[in-house]
């Protein structure tokens, strides 16, 4: 299996993802006892922001950053979509043994992600210990250094 995921195969995706995307988006598709009707956001464009020309206000990054086969070409192409002001959340898997998540080799270390992001132009803006499991960190453009007057 891809990056020593069992459950479903590559990526933790189910084989038939497709019809199982289908399948949730039926509109009859009635709720699971307990919990409420799921709602789906649908992408409006197939291009990525940055190939587009567009700015992006945040980017949500989970569970996915040890998937990505080039992450600091991500970064760099996160930090020229990003508006002035804007922010990356990133939230990945800890490198500590667990019986849970990817393989311990796959799991990017965070000073590895915060590295990587440095350099490609972004600043850590905060850290958060909300989870268990993962790492979150808040990242931000970082600012162009001005000449002294």
């Amino acid at each position: 299996m891809a990056h020593g995921h069992s459950r479903h195969g590559r990526h933790g995706n189910p084989t038939d993802l497709a019809g199982m995307i289908t399948r949730q988006l039926d509109p009859k598709r009635a709720p699971s006892p307990g919990r409420p009707p799921q709602r789906h956001a649908r992408p409006r464009a197939r291009r990525r922001p940055a190939a587009a020309g567009r700015r992006c206000h945040l980017a949500v990054i989970v569970n996915a950053c040890h998937h990505v086969a080039d992450g600091p070409a991500l970064l760099r192409r996160l930090a020229r979509s990003l508006v002035p002001r804007g922010r990356v959340l990133n939230i990945d898997w800890d490198t500590r043994e667990m019986p849970v998540g990817p393989p311990l080799e796959r799991r990017i270390p965070s000073e590895a992600f915060v590295r990587d992001a440095r350099r490609a132009g972004l600043a850590l803006m905060g850290e958060r210990s909300l989870l268990l499991h993962h790492y979150f960190f808040v990242l931000g453009r970082r600012r162009a250094s001005r000449a002294p007057s």
